[in-house]
């Protein structure tokens, strides 16, 4: 049971895991779900002291109780479904095991069968909705065989904790008893000391996080060209992705003249990060109207983050914002893709 990954690490004696945390998603890294993972790892580790992480491989490799797989390849649902394979072997050998929380199917279907063992689902997203975003080309069917992994994974969880209300209502119109839903809304922790950035602009508008289309950067983007008389002003964004994933987006930014008013930073620390937030004339949330976004529902750490900064905030005026902010008084909420 090789969980120290790490080559300079000597191999101590076999630790009878207790509580196992498992996402599927690369752990560390610059993205939200990593907030996520270290708050909640953090949280389940005072209560069972040996907790086993189990995530995709991130930034760096971690050396105590972290897991992640080997050989994962093919597309999403072959890795999903390798990765479940893979944690499922391991939680066998683990007699000790009493409670495992996972943050998705994957890591769901690798405990759904195994008994006495306390099942906690943190249902962020479902791929049936979000994988349509991505994907237009996905047919049906794979949809529909999504959306039972997903339905068998609520229906073996002992409890399930999510984000926002909007979530929470989608899963009881899956006829899931609201009596094991709990709504845990998200938080955040600042940096005591936030890390200076050379090459910000003096007056911006900031975007900050993952550049999915839901996330409504192309309308953050768009509303540049309605503020051209504000020679000074400019947009700052700052994904939580590498460079080359937004290579279609700065397309889009050079065919529409806006090069000149748009600054880009990838994968910055949270000191950097907060840094910039708290330097932002206002932070924007331009969250789209669409299936992910009204149906399944999120819980933007984005907007708590502003918050935290003190920084003022524009964000669609969708359930989800509603939920966190009030208009005129927290924010300004607009209509979303305008």
């Amino acid at each position: 049971m090789d969980y120290f990954r790490d080559t300079n690490l000597k191999m101590p004696e076999i630790i009878p895991f207790e509580s196992a945390y498992i996402a599927f998603d690369p752990y560390p890294s610059f993205k939200g779900s990593a907030t996520h993972i270290t708050e909640v790892y953090n949280t389940i580790k005072n209560s069972y002291e040996n907790c086993l992480l189990m995530t995709l491989a991130g930034t760096t490799a971690l050396k105590n109780h972290h897991w992640y797989p080997e050989n994962i390849e093919g597309n999403y649902l072959k890795r999903g479904m390798e990765f479940s394979r893979q944690a499922k072997n391991i939680l066998l050998k683990e007699k000790s095991m009493q409670l495992v929380q996972y943050r998705d199917i994957w890591g769901g279907l690798a405990v759904s069968e195994l008994k006495n063992i306390y099942q906690v689902f943190e249902a962020n997203g479902f791929p049936s909705i979000e994988l349509k975003e991505r994907y237009a080309i996905l047919p049906k069917s794979t949809i529909q065989k999504i959306a039972k992994l997903e339905n068998i994974c609520l229906n073996a969880a002992d409890e399930i904790v999510c984000p926002s209300k909007v979530i929470a209502n989608h899963i009881m119109r899956r006829a899931i008893s609201s009596h094991k839903i709990h709504v845990i809304p998200n938080g955040t922790h600042l940096p005591e000391q936030p890390e200076e950035v050379p090459g910000l602009p003096e007056k911006f508008l900031l975007y900050f996080g993952a550049l999915q289309p839901w996330q409504g950067v192309n309308t953050a983007i768009k509303a540049m060209k309605y503020l051209d008389d504000l020679n000074d002003l400019t947009l700052v964004i700052c994904s939580s992705h590498k460079e080359k994933l937004s290579k279609q987006l700065k397309k889009f930014i050079a065919n529409s003249g806006l090069e000149e008013k748009i600054v880009w930073f990838h994968q910055l620390r949270k000191t950097q990060l907060q840094y910039i937030i708290q330097k932002a004339l206002i932070s924007v949330a331009p969250l789209t109207e669409c299936e992910r976004n009204l149906e399944q529902g999120c819980s933007p750490l984005k907007i708590y983050e502003s918050m935290a900064c003190r920084t003022a905030i524009i964000a669609s005026d969708i359930p989800v914002a509603k939920e966190i902010l009030t208009h005129e008084e927290h924010a300004l909420l607009i209509k979303p893709d305008r």
